[in-house]
Parts: C-alpha cells; structure tokens; sequence
C-alpha cells in the first residue's frame, strides 16, 4: 500500500464539508458496508465537490473531530484505501 494512504496525524488533508459552511464532515456510506465514512485526500482536487466544501484538516485534528463509530476513506489519484472505526480506534491509541 502506498504511504499517502495511510492516516498520518501530522499530515495534512482535504476532507468534503457540508455545503452549509458549518465545515461539518460530510457523511456518505461506506460501501458494502453497514457503516458511515467521511472522505479525505492529501490533494484537494480529489475532493472537490460542485457546491461542497473541501476543508484543510490535520489526521490529528480528524481523528478527534469526527464521531467514534464513523470511519475515513483515503483517496489518492490511483487508489483509495477504507479504515473503519475499529482501525482509526487503534490510531487514537498511539
């Protein structure tokens, strides 16, 4: 698996926002699963959304923003890696 798919806490990331302005993540459901996701890039292009915001955040910062049963999806330009909730608990361990 390539690095940029990994959540890093110091790295910085792009991650889809509510049209609303209220920059709260935007939830989709993650797919062929029973659970709910935000997605994030490290290249804010890959999350660009007509009439969406694309919000500046560290994995830090994410980590701690985002509820504890939603997991992240992790786009590159050639690939996309899913950590659930059970993988990100393990990450706010460390």
């Amino acid at each position: 698996m390539k690095s940029e798919n990994h959540l890093k806490k110091e790295s910085e990331y792009f991650m889809i926002c509510s049209p609303e302005g209220d920059h709260s993540p935007a939830l989709t459901k993650a797919e062929g699963k029973n659970e709910y996701c935000v997605t994030v890039s490290t290249n804010r292009q890959l999350v660009t959304i007509p009439n969406w915001q694309a919000k500046s955040i560290n994995g830090r910062e994410l980590l701690t923003k985002i509820p504890r049963n939603i997991g992240i999806l992790i786009v590159s330009n050639n690939d996309g890696r899913y950590l659930s909730p059970k993988d990100l608990e393990k990450l706010r361990e460390i």
